[in-house]
């Protein structure tokens, strides 16, 4: 979802990416700037595993340091493209902030389907076969 939204935005804003002159270059790279392709889609993919980490894993021990991982991943990546002189530290700014309004109405749409599949599978299993055991 969030490669088309980087493609209508590149294409709008068609910003330079940095130039060799001004800041050193390691990896060459094609097209616009503005927002980064990499920390957009770190951050919906990476966020929408941490989401998933966060709601579904219940020991604190195992979810907590997943879930920091998880979240960690947008923010080395987009390090990483400023420091190989790909983008701007704007771009990579942008790619985030573009990347978490991707992100957020897919956790709240995934998270409004969970009471129905509870109650899909109460109905399928009975009732009982949610009850905590004891």
């Amino acid at each position: 979802m969030s490669i088309p939204i980087t493609i209508g935005l590149k294409t709008f804003w068609d910003r330079k990416r940095p130039d060799a002159k001004i800041v050193n270059v390691a990896v060459g790279t094609a097209g616009t700037s503005f927002p980064s392709g990499h920390a957009m889609g770190a951050t919906s993919f990476y966020g929408a595993l941490a989401a998933l980490a966060w709601i579904h894993l219940n020991p604190r021990r195992t979810r907590l340091p997943l879930t920091l991982s998880l979240g960690s991943m947008p923010i080395s990546i987009g390090i990483s493209r400023i420091y190989l002189g790909a983008h701007w530290l704007s771009d990579v700014v942008g790619g985030w902030a573009m990347g978490t309004l991707v992100l957020i109405p897919l956790v709240r749409w995934y998270l409004a389907g969970i009471p129905a599949e509870v109650a899909n599978q109460a109905a399928l299993k009975g009732e009982a076969a949610l009850m905590p055991r004891v």
